[in-house]
């Protein structure tokens, strides 16, 4: 290629002597079968290096040619489009985007302002830069790095804040627990795990303590079987409500007979009383001088030394025959020596009352 240069500026030399015109001053572009190349006013050109021509940068082969395309030069990829010129800022190349910095060089892994190019030099999109996200267009998405829910085609699923998700198990999520499948994606409807029945609503939560049909679910969500169900209803092997007759209820109740009373009781004890043997009843007649308390408070056969007195004394007492002290045999009677508070409880009985009818349930 040099040779052929090199020939045909030594041919437009000789023709320029022959028809002796004036040397040419200025820089201009020149082709060839092997590609372009630029001329500066002395015939020079530029090889192995970068030219400034017309506004634009170029790069020239070790021959002079100028390059296009993806050109590895000093450690950095560059591009140059068809005309040869140095290409910077976002381009579309091959259907891909990059992005060429200031000095044409090609930026790779790294953010460049809300967009991300790879190892390739290619913007991403689509995917996680770490804990950011780049949606189709290749901007990322502030917030969507958070744990949240996401939707596609497929359904709901719950990204985590490091990206990863839960599959095959249950995770709650807000204090409510949800089921994810084997691909990670929310279940809902009846689902049987581990051979125990589980309602997951449409919004993914999973039912608890609630009715789902002719069915039951308790706190653990798990459906009930062969049992009764806290508002009072069986259902079967199958979890299925099965009406139970259930037998009238009866209660006991206490009547009241009589209510409580209290009583004033004497305490009596048998006295032998004093007879004199005329037959007159001294003791009778000590009781109606002093009253039938007189010997309240005194030991049982009641002596005291008024009473005494009065047995002996012929001057207190009224026998007819005013014989002094007793001489017959004596009599036994009853007498109050004092009284007591007797506190008498309720009385009544029990029966049996009806609370509810019998009924199917």
């Amino acid at each position: 290629m040099m040779k052929k240069k090199l020939a045909m500026l030594l041919t437009a030399a000789a023709i320029g002597c022959a028809m002796t015109p004036a040397l040419s001053t200025e820089a201009a572009w020149n082709v060839d079968g092997a590609g372009w190349w630029y001329t500066h006013p002395d015939g020079s050109y530029t090889t192995n290096s970068w030219e400034w021509v017309n506004g634009a940068w170029y790069h020239f082969d070790g021959t002079g040619y100028m390059q296009t395309g993806w050109q590895w030069i000093d450690g950095a990829w560059y591009y140059m489009d068809g005309s040869g010129a140095m290409l910077t800022g976002w381009q579309v190349i091959d259907g891909s985007w990059y992005y060429l910095n200031g000095n044409g060089s090609m930026a790779a892994n790294q953010w460049v302002g809300n967009y991300y190019v790879d190892g390739s030099g290619r913007m991403a999109a689509n995917t996680w830069i770490g804990n950011y996200y780049v949606g189709g267009d290749g901007c990322w998405i502030p917030g969507y790095g958070a744990a949240q829910w996401i939707a596609d085609n497929h359904g709901w699923w719950y990204r985590h804040s490091d990206g990863g998700y839960t599959r095959n198990g249950w995770e709650q999520i807000d204090g409510q627990w949800y089921l994810f499948d084997g691909s990670g994606y929310m279940l809902t409807g009846w689902q049987n795990v581990g051979g125990t029945w589980y309602y997951l609503h449409g919004n993914g939560v999973m039912a608890a303590n609630q009715w789902i049909g002719s069915y039951y679910v308790n706190g653990s969500g798990a459906m009930m079987t062969n049992t009764w169900t806290p508002d009072g209803y069986w259902v079967n092997e199958s979890g299925v409500w099965t009406p139970q007759w259930h037998d009238a209820v009866y209660d006991d109740k206490w009547v009241v007979d009589k209510e409580a009373w209290t009583e004033r009781k004497p305490v009596i004890v048998q006295h032998t009383h004093a007879i004199c043997y005329c037959g007159f009843d001294l003791t009778a007649a000590y009781l109606k001088k002093y009253g039938e308390d007189a010997f309240v408070g005194h030991w049982n056969n009641g002596y005291n030394e008024q009473y005494t007195e009065f047995l002996w004394d012929v001057t207190t007492h009224e026998c007819p025959k005013n014989h002094p002290g007793f001489k017959s045999s004596n009599v036994t009677y009853p007498y109050i020596t004092d009284y007591e508070i007797v506190n008498h409880p309720e009385e009544g009985h029990w029966e049996k009352v009806l609370v509810s009818e019998g009924y199917w349930k």
